[in-house]
C-alpha cells in the first residue's frame, strides 16, 4: 500500500503532467490561435504555475503537452523535440524561449516574501529526497531564510529575476559576476518579450489579458491546486530578512503591478 507521502508525490506528478487531461483534449475542437503555435509558459516556482498549467492545458485544449522540471531534462531535448509539443511549462531558465520561435510566450510573478514562506513550507512537506527538502525539514523558517548553502540561496535569491533573465552562451561561468543591473536588464527584456505577464495575487487581471490574447469567448473557472500545508504567517522580522535576499524580485513584481496591474 501506498504510504500518503507517496500517493500526495503521485497526484503532484499527476497534475503536472495532466496526461488524462491531454487524451480528453484529444476528443475536443481548438481555438484556432492556440492550434496555430506552442504555448510556452515559463513556471517559475511556487508563483500558482500549477494552478495556471491545469487551466491552460484545459482551456487552450492542449494535446501533448509537457513539464520540463530541470535545465538537465532541457538539455536532452533538440529544438525538433522541444517544439513538438503544444504546451510547454519550463522550471527552466526563460533562454528556452529562443528555442521555441513563434510560440504564444506567458510567464507569472508571485510577492517575493510570500513565495519563499511558500517554496519553505512546500519543500518542508515534499517527500523527495533533495538537498533542499532536507535543510527545510531540518531548519526553522529563520535559520531557513538565512542560510547561505547554494541549494537554499538558489531558491530564495532573487530566484524570479534570475529565472526570467535571458542568457547568452558565455554566461555559465559569468553568472555570479553579473551585476543586479544586469540581471534586472535581462529579467525585463524577457518579460518585455513574453506575450502575457502577471501576478497570482492578480490572476483575473491576467486571465483577461489570455482571454484577450487567445480570442476566447469566456475565461471560465479557475483553479486553485498545490495548496502548501502548514503555512504559517511569516514574522516581520524574518519577512524582512527575505527582502533583503529579494530586492531584484521586488522591482520585477512592482515593475509587473504596475504595468498590468
Amino acid at each position: 500500500m501506498l504510504s500518503i507521502q507517496r500517493l500526495r508525490a503521485h497526484i503532484q506528478r499527476l497534475r503536472r503532467d495532466n496526461w488524462l487531461r491531454a487524451r480528453i483534449n484529444r476528443l475536443m475542437p481548438r481555438g484556432p490561435k492556440a492550434a496555430a503555435a506552442a504555448t510556452l509558459f515559463v513556471h517559475i516556482p511556487k508563483t500558482g504555475g500549477v494552478s495556471l498549467t491545469r487551466f491552460l492545458v484545459g482551456k487552450l485544449r492542449a494535446r501533448n503537452p509537457i513539464a520540463i522540471v530541470s535545465q538537465k531534462q532541457l538539455t536532452f531535448m533538440s529544438d525538433d523535440e522541444l517544439c513538438g509539443y503544444d504546451f510547454v511549462s519550463a522550471h527552466t531558465n526563460a533562454t528556452i524561449m529562443r528555442r521555441m520561435p513563434g510560440c504564444h510566450k506567458l510567464t507569472l510573478l508571485r510577492e517575493p516574501v510570500a513565495r519563499v514562506v511558500s517554496s519553505y513550507y512546500f519543500h518542508r512537506n515534499d517527500a523527495r529526497d533533495m538537498k533542499l527538502t532536507r535543510l527545510a525539514k531540518e531548519l526553522d523558517l529563520r535559520r531557513f531564510v538565512m542560510s547561505k548553502d547554494p541549494a537554499v540561496a538558489g531558491s530564495i535569491e532573487n530566484a524570479q529575476a534570475r529565472q526570467l533573465m535571458l542568457n547568452t552562451p558565455d554566461d555559465l561561468n559569468l553568472r555570479a559576476q553579473l551585476s543586479d543591473a544586469d540581471v534586472l536588464a535581462r529579467a525585463r527584456a524577457s518579460l518585455d518579450a513574453m506575450d502575457v505577464v502577471g501576478c497570482i495575487e492578480t490572476i483575473d487581471d491576467m486571465l483577461r489579458r489570455l482571454k484577450d490574447h487567445y480570442g476566447w469567448r469566456s475565461v471560465g473557472s479557475f483553479p486553485h491546486l498545490n495548496k502548501t500545508r502548514g503555512e504559517t504567517p511569516c514574522p516581520p522580522d524574518i519577512a524582512d530578512i527575505i527582502r533583503s535576499r529579494t530586492k531584484l524580485d521586488r522591482e520585477l513584481y512592482d515593475d509587473v503591478r504596475d504595468r498590468f496591474g
